[in-house]
């Protein structure tokens, strides 16, 4: 009887099996226990981080918003001269839901209050808090963020 050809793969044959014992099993679920924290700090870690990008793009965009809103309607900066919502700061906070968190300071320069505006700028200044919802990265960057955005346009 001739002998039967092995097919190699590696250093392990297609005919020699591995068996699972009780002690790797209890190996695994120590190597998970030892893991899990770290991938899960990574996880909520990269989780405050986009929290944290999406805040700072709408803090952005709130401030272009009502940048251009202001430049388009000068004499509507403040809610005593236009009610809401017809004013630079309401504009501003509708960018970001509404939140009334949202700080807003507008300047105009030299003043938007006269009656011709024109070759004026107007700057919008935009600030939201951020808290991390992870407690270790909050005692690594601090309890609260505050990313800042400002825009100014040019009363036409």
């Amino acid at each position: 009887m001739l002998p039967r050809p092995r097919l190699q793969l590696g250093f392990r044959s297609l005919t020699h099996r591995t068996r699972r014992t009780h002690a790797s099993r209890g190996q695994a679920v120590v190597e998970l226990a030892l893991l899990l924290p770290v991938l899960m700090l990574v996880l909520l870690g990269t989780i405050d981080l986009g929290r944290l990008f999406a805040l700072a793009i709408g803090v952005q965009n709130a401030a272009r918003e009502g940048a251009s809103f202001g430049a388009t309607k000068p004499t509507c900066v403040s809610a005593a001269s236009c009610p809401d919502p017809g004013n630079v700061t309401y504009v501003a906070r509708q960018e970001l839901g509404g939140d009334p968190g949202l700080s807003v300071s507008v300047a105009c320069s030299p003043s938007c209050s006269s009656s011709t505006v024109t070759d004026h700028t107007i700057t919008v200044t935009v600030s939201q808090r951020f808290t991390p919802l992870t407690p270790l990265i909050a005692e690594i960057v601090g309890t609260s963020i505050t990313p800042t955005a400002s825009a100014t346009a040019v009363i036409p």
